[in-house]
């Protein structure tokens, strides 16, 4: 959904964009978490633009 929102931005002029990525803290695994931002980032980056700016939010679990 949150791709299908960025090509509706497109059409209409983009305006600034940046993106926040929630419930990190949910991956276990680091060398799983590490490998799902840099594919994350590479989609992001390929839908927008190259550098366009990712923000990664955890340790939000319970206050």
């Amino acid at each position: 959904e949150t791709f299908e929102f960025l090509n509706i931005l497109q059409v209409h002029g983009f305006p600034r964009v940046m993106g926040v990525l929630t419930h990190l803290d949910k991956f276990k695994d680091v060398k799983k978490l590490r490998k799902t931002k840099q594919q994350l980032k590479h989609r992001f980056w390929t839908e927008i633009y190259d550098g366009a700016k990712l923000f990664y939010l955890s340790g939000l679990i319970h206050g």
